[in-house]
């Protein structure tokens, strides 16, 4: 694994840390900022991947212009998961009974689809 492949699983596991802790403290804000450093991390991997596969293939060229390609969509991602994240906090802060109302219909909703599952159980009495 390269120095690189090693800053990739230090950040995703930074991530990960920061998602935990934040599932464990019951923060939202820091569970969604580790869970979207391991999509950096990851989306860092395949940009790595790609680019590694066009210096071989194509050329120092190509390899860069993958990478640039590569970083503005990470970036592109990162700034609406950013802005989402902004959007969300503002609206349950502004009004958290409705931000409960929708989360406990989304999740009863979920429950009702997941729980539709009919349990059959076929009963035959022992003869002699």
């Amino acid at each position: 694994m390269t120095d690189l492949g090693f800053e990739r699983a230090g950040q995703y596991g930074l991530g990960k840390a920061e998602a935990t802790l934040g599932e464990a403290m019951g923060e939202p804000k820091l569970e969604a900022k580790g869970a979207a450093e391991q999509v950096r991390a990851k989306a860092g991997k395949v940009i790595d991947k790609a680019e590694g596969l066009a210096r071989s293939t194509l050329g120092e060229s190509a390899a860069r212009q993958v990478r640039e390609k590569g970083q503005r969509a990470a970036d592109t991602v990162q700034d609406a998961f950013d802005r989402a994240t902004a959007r969300i906090e503002a609206s349950v802060t502004r009004d958290p009974y409705k931000a409960l109302a929708i989360v406990l219909g989304v999740g009863l909703g979920l429950g009702l689809m997941m729980g539709r599952r009919t349990h059959t159980i076929i009963y035959r009495p022992i003869r002699d």
